[in-house]
Protein backbone atom coordinates (compact mmCIF):
# COMPACT_ATOMS: atom_id res chain seq x y z
CA UNK A 1 0.00 0.00 0.00
CA UNK A 2 0.92 3.66 -0.43
CA UNK A 3 -0.15 6.40 1.97
CA UNK A 4 -0.28 9.26 -0.54
CA UNK A 5 -1.00 9.35 -4.28
CA UNK A 6 1.78 10.35 -6.61
CA UNK A 7 1.53 13.88 -7.93
CA UNK A 8 0.78 13.86 -11.67
CA UNK A 9 3.91 14.26 -13.78
CA UNK A 10 3.17 17.25 -15.96
CA UNK A 11 6.07 18.42 -18.10
CA UNK A 12 6.62 22.06 -19.10
CA UNK A 13 4.68 21.45 -22.32
CA UNK A 14 2.53 18.59 -21.05
CA UNK A 15 -0.75 20.47 -20.80
CA UNK A 16 -3.67 18.11 -20.27
CA UNK A 17 -2.12 15.20 -22.16
CA UNK A 18 -2.43 11.93 -20.18
CA UNK A 19 -3.32 13.75 -16.93
CA UNK A 20 -6.81 15.07 -17.69
CA UNK A 21 -8.63 12.92 -15.12
CA UNK A 22 -11.59 15.30 -14.86
CA UNK A 23 -11.78 16.31 -18.53
CA UNK A 24 -10.80 19.95 -18.03
CA UNK A 25 -8.92 20.19 -21.32
CA UNK A 26 -11.60 22.06 -23.25
CA UNK A 27 -12.07 24.58 -20.46
CA UNK A 28 -8.31 24.99 -19.96
CA UNK A 29 -7.66 25.62 -23.63
CA UNK A 30 -10.49 28.15 -23.72
CA UNK A 31 -8.94 29.98 -20.76
CA UNK A 32 -5.52 29.97 -22.43
CA UNK A 33 -7.11 31.37 -25.59
CA UNK A 34 -8.79 34.13 -23.57
CA UNK A 35 -5.49 35.08 -21.90
CA UNK A 36 -3.73 35.15 -25.26
CA UNK A 37 -6.37 37.38 -26.86
CA UNK A 38 -6.35 40.11 -24.18
CA UNK A 39 -4.88 43.42 -25.29
CA UNK A 40 -4.39 44.81 -21.77
CA UNK A 41 -3.15 43.08 -18.61
CA UNK A 42 -5.97 42.23 -16.22
CA UNK A 43 -5.24 40.05 -13.20
CA UNK A 44 -7.12 36.74 -13.14
CA UNK A 45 -7.98 34.61 -10.11
CA UNK A 46 -8.50 30.86 -10.32
CA UNK A 47 -10.84 30.52 -7.35
CA UNK A 48 -11.77 27.28 -5.63
CA UNK A 49 -11.90 25.70 -2.23
CA UNK A 50 -8.86 24.03 -0.75
CA UNK A 51 -8.21 20.60 -2.18
CA UNK A 52 -10.27 21.11 -5.33
CA UNK A 53 -7.43 20.46 -7.79
CA UNK A 54 -6.46 24.07 -8.62
CA UNK A 55 -2.70 23.46 -8.53
CA UNK A 56 -2.86 20.51 -10.93
CA UNK A 57 -5.07 22.52 -13.28
CA UNK A 58 -2.63 25.46 -13.08
CA UNK A 59 0.25 23.14 -14.08
CA UNK A 60 -1.79 21.86 -17.02
CA UNK A 61 -2.77 25.39 -18.04
CA UNK A 62 0.88 26.45 -17.94
CA UNK A 63 1.74 23.83 -20.54
CA UNK A 64 -1.03 25.02 -22.87
CA UNK A 65 0.11 28.64 -22.47
CA UNK A 66 3.71 27.73 -23.29
CA UNK A 67 2.59 25.86 -26.40
CA UNK A 68 0.65 28.95 -27.42
CA UNK A 69 3.85 30.99 -27.34
CA UNK A 70 3.70 32.58 -23.89
CA UNK A 71 6.55 32.69 -21.39
CA UNK A 72 5.23 31.24 -18.12
CA UNK A 73 6.62 31.69 -14.62
CA UNK A 74 5.24 29.48 -11.85
CA UNK A 75 5.50 31.19 -8.46
CA UNK A 76 4.77 29.28 -5.24
CA UNK A 77 3.92 32.13 -2.86
CA UNK A 78 3.73 29.90 0.20
CA UNK A 79 7.27 28.63 -0.40
CA UNK A 80 8.72 32.14 -0.11
CA UNK A 81 6.46 33.76 2.47
CA UNK A 82 9.28 33.64 5.03
CA UNK A 83 10.65 36.71 3.22
CA UNK A 84 9.60 40.07 4.59
CA UNK A 85 8.81 41.47 1.16
CA UNK A 86 7.85 39.60 -2.05
CA UNK A 87 9.52 42.05 -4.44
CA UNK A 88 12.84 40.24 -4.85
CA UNK A 89 11.17 36.81 -5.00
CA UNK A 90 9.09 37.98 -7.98
CA UNK A 91 12.13 39.57 -9.61
CA UNK A 92 14.06 36.34 -9.20
CA UNK A 93 11.42 34.45 -11.19
CA UNK A 94 11.62 36.95 -14.04
CA UNK A 95 15.41 36.88 -14.05
CA UNK A 96 15.58 33.06 -14.03
CA UNK A 97 13.08 32.81 -16.85
CA UNK A 98 14.92 35.42 -18.93
CA UNK A 99 18.27 33.75 -18.29
CA UNK A 100 16.92 30.33 -19.34
CA UNK A 101 15.48 31.88 -22.49
CA UNK A 102 18.85 33.54 -23.13
CA UNK A 103 17.18 36.94 -23.56
CA UNK A 104 20.51 38.69 -23.01
CA UNK A 105 21.87 37.27 -26.27
CA UNK A 106 19.24 39.08 -28.33
CA UNK A 107 19.02 42.37 -26.47
CA UNK A 108 20.27 44.33 -23.49
CA UNK A 109 16.84 44.14 -21.84
CA UNK A 110 17.90 41.83 -19.02
CA UNK A 111 20.88 44.00 -18.08
CA UNK A 112 18.70 47.12 -17.99
CA UNK A 113 16.10 45.24 -15.95
CA UNK A 114 18.77 44.16 -13.44
CA UNK A 115 20.04 47.72 -13.14
CA UNK A 116 16.51 49.01 -12.56
CA UNK A 117 15.95 46.30 -9.94
CA UNK A 118 19.06 47.36 -8.02
CA UNK A 119 17.79 50.94 -8.02
CA UNK A 120 14.39 49.91 -6.65
CA UNK A 121 15.93 47.74 -3.95
CA UNK A 122 18.18 50.61 -2.93
CA UNK A 123 15.39 53.15 -2.81
CA UNK A 124 12.82 50.93 -1.14
CA UNK A 125 15.14 49.20 1.25
CA UNK A 126 12.58 46.46 0.58
CA UNK A 127 10.22 47.87 3.24
CA UNK A 128 10.77 51.62 3.47
CA UNK A 129 7.95 52.44 1.09
CA UNK A 130 5.43 51.18 3.64
CA UNK A 131 7.26 52.75 6.58
CA UNK A 132 7.57 56.17 4.95
CA UNK A 133 3.86 56.80 4.45
CA UNK A 134 2.84 57.08 8.12
CA UNK A 135 6.00 59.07 8.89
CA UNK A 136 5.15 61.80 6.39
CA UNK A 137 2.06 62.97 8.31
CA UNK A 138 3.79 63.61 11.69
CA UNK A 139 6.75 65.27 9.98
CA UNK A 140 4.50 67.59 8.03
CA UNK A 141 2.50 68.47 11.13
CA UNK A 142 5.62 69.20 13.19
CA UNK A 143 7.11 71.30 10.44
CA UNK A 144 3.95 73.41 10.12
CA UNK A 145 3.14 73.74 13.81
CA UNK A 146 6.62 74.16 15.27
CA UNK A 147 8.34 75.71 12.32
CA UNK A 148 11.38 73.65 13.24
CA UNK A 149 14.26 73.90 10.81
CA UNK A 150 15.32 70.40 11.82
CA UNK A 151 11.89 68.96 11.04
CA UNK A 152 11.73 70.90 7.79
CA UNK A 153 15.04 69.35 6.83
CA UNK A 154 13.76 65.86 7.67
CA UNK A 155 10.64 66.46 5.61
CA UNK A 156 12.63 67.80 2.68
CA UNK A 157 14.88 64.72 2.81
CA UNK A 158 11.89 62.42 2.92
CA UNK A 159 10.28 64.16 -0.07
CA UNK A 160 13.50 63.89 -2.06
CA UNK A 161 13.70 60.19 -1.23
CA UNK A 162 10.04 59.75 -2.21
CA UNK A 163 10.77 61.28 -5.60
CA UNK A 164 13.71 58.92 -6.06
CA UNK A 165 11.53 55.95 -5.12
CA UNK A 166 8.89 56.97 -7.61
CA UNK A 167 11.45 57.40 -10.36
CA UNK A 168 13.03 54.04 -9.60
CA UNK A 169 9.67 52.24 -9.74
CA UNK A 170 8.73 53.92 -13.02
CA UNK A 171 12.07 52.87 -14.49
CA UNK A 172 11.62 49.33 -13.18
CA UNK A 173 8.16 49.02 -14.72
CA UNK A 174 9.49 50.15 -18.09
CA UNK A 175 12.33 47.63 -17.96
CA UNK A 176 9.99 44.84 -16.86
CA UNK A 177 7.77 45.55 -19.85
CA UNK A 178 10.85 45.43 -22.05
CA UNK A 179 11.94 42.05 -20.64
CA UNK A 180 8.40 40.67 -21.03
CA UNK A 181 8.43 41.59 -24.72
CA UNK A 182 11.85 40.03 -25.21
CA UNK A 183 10.71 36.85 -23.42
CA UNK A 184 7.56 36.61 -25.53
CA UNK A 185 9.56 37.12 -28.72
CA UNK A 186 12.05 34.45 -27.66
CA UNK A 187 9.31 31.98 -26.75
CA UNK A 188 7.40 32.59 -29.99
CA UNK A 189 10.55 31.96 -31.99
CA UNK A 190 11.22 28.68 -30.18
CA UNK A 191 7.62 27.42 -30.32
CA UNK A 192 6.44 28.46 -33.77
CA UNK A 193 3.60 26.31 -34.97
CA UNK A 194 2.96 24.67 -31.61
CA UNK A 195 -0.39 26.27 -30.81
CA UNK A 196 -2.71 23.77 -29.19
CA UNK A 197 -6.07 24.83 -30.57
CA UNK A 198 -7.76 23.66 -33.71
CA UNK A 199 -10.10 25.73 -35.80
CA UNK A 200 -9.63 29.28 -37.12
CA UNK A 201 -6.29 30.98 -36.57
CA UNK A 202 -6.17 32.85 -33.26
CA UNK A 203 -4.91 36.35 -32.64
CA UNK A 204 -2.53 35.39 -29.84
CA UNK A 205 -0.50 38.11 -28.17
CA UNK A 206 2.46 36.35 -26.53
CA UNK A 207 3.26 37.64 -23.07
CA UNK A 208 4.81 36.77 -19.74
CA UNK A 209 2.23 34.93 -17.65
CA UNK A 210 2.85 34.73 -13.90
CA UNK A 211 0.97 31.87 -12.23
CA UNK A 212 0.99 32.66 -8.50
CA UNK A 213 -0.05 29.60 -6.51
CA UNK A 214 -0.83 29.04 -2.80
CA UNK A 215 -1.50 32.73 -2.17
CA UNK A 216 -4.23 31.93 0.35
CA UNK A 217 -1.85 29.85 2.49
CA UNK A 218 0.66 32.66 3.05
CA UNK A 219 1.06 34.83 6.12
CA UNK A 220 -1.69 37.46 5.86
CA UNK A 221 0.75 40.39 5.73
CA UNK A 222 2.86 38.70 3.04
CA UNK A 223 -0.20 37.79 0.93
CA UNK A 224 -1.50 41.35 0.94
CA UNK A 225 1.97 42.78 0.30
CA UNK A 226 2.25 40.47 -2.71
CA UNK A 227 -1.07 41.73 -4.07
CA UNK A 228 0.11 45.32 -3.63
CA UNK A 229 3.39 44.63 -5.43
CA UNK A 230 1.58 42.95 -8.31
CA UNK A 231 -0.82 45.84 -8.75
CA UNK A 232 1.49 48.81 -8.23
CA UNK A 233 4.88 47.53 -9.42
CA UNK A 234 4.51 44.47 -11.67
CA UNK A 235 1.25 45.34 -13.42
CA UNK A 236 2.59 46.37 -16.83
CA UNK A 237 1.75 45.73 -20.46
CA UNK A 238 2.87 42.31 -21.58
CA UNK A 239 2.60 40.74 -18.11
CA UNK A 240 -0.49 38.81 -17.00
CA UNK A 241 -0.98 37.40 -13.50
CA UNK A 242 -3.09 34.34 -12.74
CA UNK A 243 -3.60 34.06 -8.97
CA UNK A 244 -4.48 30.56 -7.73
CA UNK A 245 -6.36 30.96 -4.46
CA UNK A 246 -9.45 30.35 -2.40
CA UNK A 247 -10.93 33.85 -2.25
CA UNK A 248 -12.89 33.05 0.89
CA UNK A 249 -9.68 32.09 2.72
CA UNK A 250 -7.81 35.06 1.24
CA UNK A 251 -10.55 37.31 2.61
CA UNK A 252 -9.68 36.05 6.08
CA UNK A 253 -6.18 37.45 5.58
CA UNK A 254 -7.71 40.85 4.90
CA UNK A 255 -9.76 40.65 8.10
CA UNK A 256 -6.70 39.54 10.05
CA UNK A 257 -4.69 42.57 8.94
CA UNK A 258 -7.35 45.29 8.70
CA UNK A 259 -10.05 44.14 11.09
CA UNK A 260 -13.73 44.80 10.41
CA UNK A 261 -13.70 45.72 6.70
CA UNK A 262 -15.54 44.54 3.61
CA UNK A 263 -12.93 42.00 2.58
CA UNK A 264 -14.66 41.17 -0.71
CA UNK A 265 -14.64 44.76 -1.94
CA UNK A 266 -11.06 45.21 -0.74
CA UNK A 267 -9.82 42.21 -2.74
CA UNK A 268 -11.73 43.23 -5.86
CA UNK A 269 -9.36 46.14 -6.45
CA UNK A 270 -6.56 43.66 -7.15
CA UNK A 271 -8.14 41.57 -9.92
CA UNK A 272 -10.57 41.86 -12.80
CA UNK A 273 -11.49 38.29 -13.77
CA UNK A 274 -12.50 35.40 -11.48
CA UNK A 275 -12.34 31.89 -12.97
CA UNK A 276 -13.73 28.74 -11.36
CA UNK A 277 -13.18 25.14 -12.34
CA UNK A 278 -16.23 23.58 -14.01
CA UNK A 279 -18.33 21.65 -11.49
CA UNK A 280 -21.04 20.51 -13.84
CA UNK A 281 -24.37 19.09 -12.73
CA UNK A 282 -24.93 16.46 -10.04
CA UNK A 283 -24.26 13.65 -12.53
CA UNK A 284 -20.99 15.31 -13.51
CA UNK A 285 -20.02 15.76 -9.87
CA UNK A 286 -20.75 12.12 -9.06
CA UNK A 287 -18.61 11.06 -12.00
CA UNK A 288 -15.75 13.28 -10.77
CA UNK A 289 -15.92 11.72 -7.30
CA UNK A 290 -16.06 8.20 -8.73
CA UNK A 291 -13.11 8.81 -11.03
CA UNK A 292 -10.97 10.19 -8.23
CA UNK A 293 -11.78 7.37 -5.81
CA UNK A 294 -10.90 4.79 -8.47
CA UNK A 295 -7.73 6.77 -9.27
CA UNK A 296 -6.77 6.79 -5.59
CA UNK A 297 -7.46 3.08 -5.22
CA UNK A 298 -4.95 2.41 -8.01
CA UNK A 299 -2.42 4.90 -6.68
CA UNK A 300 -2.61 3.64 -3.10
CA UNK A 301 -2.62 -0.04 -4.12
CA UNK A 302 -5.79 -0.86 -2.24
CA UNK A 303 -5.24 -4.21 -0.49
CA UNK A 304 -6.76 -7.69 -0.49
CA UNK A 305 -8.32 -9.53 -3.38
CA UNK A 306 -9.93 -7.90 -6.39
CA UNK A 307 -13.53 -8.65 -5.37
CA UNK A 308 -13.04 -7.22 -1.86
CA UNK A 309 -11.38 -4.08 -3.18
CA UNK A 310 -14.04 -3.52 -5.83
CA UNK A 311 -16.84 -3.76 -3.25
CA UNK A 312 -15.04 -1.26 -0.99
CA UNK A 313 -14.55 1.16 -3.88
CA UNK A 314 -18.15 0.82 -5.09
CA UNK A 315 -19.45 1.51 -1.56
CA UNK A 316 -17.12 4.49 -1.14
CA UNK A 317 -18.34 6.00 -4.40
CA UNK A 318 -21.99 5.45 -3.47
CA UNK A 319 -21.66 7.13 -0.06
CA UNK A 320 -19.20 9.90 -0.97
CA UNK A 321 -20.81 11.20 -4.18
CA UNK A 322 -23.67 13.16 -2.54
CA UNK A 323 -21.40 14.58 0.20
CA UNK A 324 -19.70 17.31 -1.90
CA UNK A 325 -16.25 16.40 -0.59
CA UNK A 326 -13.13 18.11 -1.92
CA UNK A 327 -10.48 16.03 -3.66
CA UNK A 328 -8.17 16.46 -0.67
CA UNK A 329 -10.91 15.30 1.71
CA UNK A 330 -11.41 12.25 -0.50
CA UNK A 331 -7.70 11.53 -0.06
CA UNK A 332 -8.07 11.69 3.73
CA UNK A 333 -11.10 9.39 3.48
CA UNK A 334 -9.18 6.85 1.41
CA UNK A 335 -6.35 6.85 3.97
CA UNK A 336 -8.85 6.02 6.71
CA UNK A 337 -10.19 3.26 4.48
CA UNK A 338 -6.65 1.89 4.17
CA UNK A 339 -6.45 1.68 7.98
CA UNK A 340 -9.58 -0.48 8.09
CA UNK A 341 -9.05 -2.49 4.92
CA UNK A 342 -6.82 -5.23 6.38
CA UNK A 343 -9.63 -6.58 8.56
CA UNK A 344 -12.99 -4.73 8.30
CA UNK A 345 -15.95 -5.73 6.11
CA UNK A 346 -16.30 -3.64 2.91
CA UNK A 347 -19.33 -1.63 4.06
CA UNK A 348 -17.48 -0.52 7.22
CA UNK A 349 -14.39 0.40 5.17
CA UNK A 350 -16.61 2.77 3.20
CA UNK A 351 -19.09 4.00 5.81
CA UNK A 352 -16.93 4.77 8.85
CA UNK A 353 -14.26 6.97 7.15
CA UNK A 354 -16.90 9.15 5.49
CA UNK A 355 -18.96 9.50 8.66
CA UNK A 356 -15.79 10.42 10.54
CA UNK A 357 -14.95 13.20 8.05
CA UNK A 358 -18.43 14.61 7.52
CA UNK A 359 -20.17 13.94 10.86
CA UNK A 360 -17.58 13.66 13.65
CA UNK A 361 -20.16 13.78 16.47
CA UNK A 362 -22.14 10.98 14.88
CA UNK A 363 -18.94 8.97 14.44
CA UNK A 364 -18.11 9.37 18.14
CA UNK A 365 -21.51 7.95 19.07
CA UNK A 366 -20.98 4.97 16.74
CA UNK A 367 -17.70 4.28 18.53
CA UNK A 368 -19.51 4.27 21.89
CA UNK A 369 -22.08 1.87 20.44
CA UNK A 370 -25.19 2.97 22.31
CA UNK A 371 -28.42 3.40 20.40
CA UNK A 372 -29.95 5.53 23.16
CA UNK A 373 -27.37 8.28 22.50
CA UNK A 374 -28.74 8.96 19.03
CA UNK A 375 -31.35 11.60 18.31
CA UNK A 376 -34.07 10.72 15.80
CA UNK A 377 -32.35 13.01 13.29
CA UNK A 378 -28.98 11.30 13.76
CA UNK A 379 -30.57 7.88 13.51
CA UNK A 380 -32.25 8.86 10.25
CA UNK A 381 -29.00 10.32 8.92
CA UNK A 382 -27.01 7.17 9.65
CA UNK A 383 -29.67 4.93 8.14
CA UNK A 384 -29.80 7.11 5.01
CA UNK A 385 -26.00 6.93 4.63
CA UNK A 386 -25.99 3.16 5.01
CA UNK A 387 -28.87 2.75 2.57
CA UNK A 388 -26.69 4.24 -0.20
CA UNK A 389 -24.66 1.04 -0.31
CA UNK A 390 -27.47 -1.47 -0.44
CA UNK A 391 -31.20 -2.00 -0.09
CA UNK A 392 -33.52 0.22 1.93
CA UNK A 393 -33.10 -2.25 4.81
CA UNK A 394 -29.33 -1.80 4.93
CA UNK A 395 -29.49 1.22 7.22
CA UNK A 396 -31.73 -0.52 9.75
CA UNK A 397 -29.33 -3.46 9.78
CA UNK A 398 -26.39 -1.15 10.48
CA UNK A 399 -28.24 0.67 13.23
CA UNK A 400 -29.24 -2.58 14.88
CA UNK A 401 -25.54 -3.42 15.25
CA UNK A 402 -24.88 -0.41 17.49
CA UNK A 403 -23.76 -2.12 20.66
CA UNK A 404 -20.61 -1.37 22.69
CA UNK A 405 -19.19 -4.79 21.82
CA UNK A 406 -20.35 -4.86 18.20
CA UNK A 407 -18.00 -5.17 15.24
CA UNK A 408 -19.13 -1.76 13.90
CA UNK A 409 -18.26 0.00 17.17
CA UNK A 410 -14.99 -1.90 17.44
CA UNK A 411 -13.76 -0.69 14.05
CA UNK A 412 -14.94 2.86 14.80
CA UNK A 413 -12.87 2.82 18.00
CA UNK A 414 -9.94 1.37 16.07
CA UNK A 415 -10.13 4.19 13.53
CA UNK A 416 -10.24 6.74 16.37
CA UNK A 417 -6.71 5.68 17.29
CA UNK A 418 -5.40 7.06 14.01
CA UNK A 419 -5.25 10.74 13.18
CA UNK A 420 -5.26 10.53 9.40
CA UNK A 421 -4.09 13.49 7.29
Amino acid sequence: MRWSPKRPKIGPLGGFKETDLFEYREFGEHLAKLIGSLEDHPVLVLDGRWGSGKTTFADQLAGVLRKDGHAVAYFDAFAVDHHKDPFLALVEEVHCLATEADVKSDSDALHRFTTATVAVVKELGLTTIEAAVPVAGPLLRLAIEAGSKEEESLLETWLQEAAARKKAIVEFRERLEEVAKALAASTTTNDQGSATHSGPAMDIRPRLVFIVDELDRCRPTFALSLLERIKHVFGVEGVTFVLVANLEELGKSVLKVYGDVDETRYLEKFFEIVVRLPEGDRLGHNMKVSRYIHHLSRQLHFPKNELYSQRCIDYLCAIAAPENLSLRTLEHTMRSALVLAPSAPPYMVALLPIVRVTRPELFAKIARGRQDLFTDSEKGDLIALANRIGSEDEGDTVFSQLQPNSELSYFARLLEQYRVR
